[in-house]
């Protein structure tokens, strides 16, 4: 679901922009829950005049290294979990390619879901074919139970999840302590209709 446009000066190997598409969806993985499959990435290279940038703002100091980072994916994160994503991203980058935290500029663009189409001329989020969250069960809030949901096999290694009393695609979610992410269990629960 997220669309990625990586934007960077000309002169960079094919490895090196391979390692930051590489490592934008790693965050992106661990911080969002994205599924593993789910990476469309545009990256394109600029010539000086093609990318213009303070070195200075916000006092962060950059360099012509810079390393523009567009995200346009479904509206519903919640601030500290973009915080972690910024986060995640940097630090994943400054170990491979080796880039400054300080040359890396994010920004997240978030878009409704029916602002979504993935070919054939169709809205598969809005038609419930493809819908990863709640988008089967469209329609007004209601609470779900899902305390007793199996999502100890759904767990990822990130911090980031879904809590009690998060509201989700129309849903007030309530489940036990234990449960990190339920877009699989909804995935199963749609398919099961």
């Amino acid at each position: 679901m997220p669309l990625v446009r990586i934007s960077l000066r000309q002169g960079t190997t094919a490895e090196y922009r391979r390692a930051i598409a590489d490592g934008v969806h790693s965050a992106m993985l661990e911080v969002l829950a994205v599924p593993a499959d789910d990476r469309f990435q545009v990256i394109t290279e600029h010539n000086a005049d093609g990318l213009i940038y303070d070195l200075q703002y916000l006092g962060i100091q950059g360099s012509d290294r810079v390393v523009f980072v567009q995200i346009t994916l479904s509206a519903g994160r919640k601030p500290q979990q973009k915080r972690q994503l910024y986060k995640r991203m940097a630090e994943i980058l400054a170990e491979n390619p080796g880039l400054r935290p300080q040359d890396l500029l994010i920004n997240l663009v978030e878009v409704a879901w029916e602002n979504w189409s993935f070919g054939s001329g169709e809205a598969q989020y809005m038609d419930r074919q493809l819908a990863p969250f709640g988008a089967a069960f469209a329609g007004p809030t209601h609470p779900v139970d899902l305390t007793n949901a199996p999502f100890s096999k759904f767990v990822r290694r990130s911090p980031a999840g879904f809590r009690s009393g998060d509201s989700l695609c129309g849903f007030s979610v309530k489940y036990g302590s234990g449960s990190r992410n339920f877009v699989s269990w909804l995935r199963r629960q749609r398919l099961s209709r």
